[in-house]
């Protein structure tokens, strides 16, 4: 069983028409928790995960994911989340935005 003290929690809403089919990830640092991450998300329901930081380790949690899907112009997309949550908040800081502002199709808490 890992050290799991330090992770990410993401929840991630599909509210366009369509619903979202995972594409792939990539992990900088540690790497997704005890479950997957969701395969699909259908529109108006959130798709969570945990990613955690790799035991014994001085690093944090930073991936990125990737879900593909239709947008509302009826082209086909591919969306990525990405975070970094640090090990050492001394020396990184970690600022959340809010994904509106990107015009994101995903809302994502951490």
């Amino acid at each position: 069983m890992g050290n799991w003290s330090l992770h990410s929690l993401l929840n991630l809403q599909c509210y366009w028409r369509s619903h979202r089919f995972f594409v792939t990830d990539h992990s900088w640092h540690g790497h997704i928790g005890p479950g997957p991450y969701p395969t699909r998300i259908e529109n108006g329901q959130w798709g969570g995960f945990l990613h955690v930081k790799t035991s014994g380790t001085a690093t944090g949690s930073s991936a990125a994911v990737v879900y593909r899907g239709v947008n509302n112009n009826g082209q086909h997309c591919d969306w990525m989340a990405a975070w970094s949550n640090p090990w050492n908040r001394s020396t990184s800081d970690n600022t959340v935005s809010k994904i509106d502002s990107f015009s994101f199709p995903f809302h994502l808490l951490s």
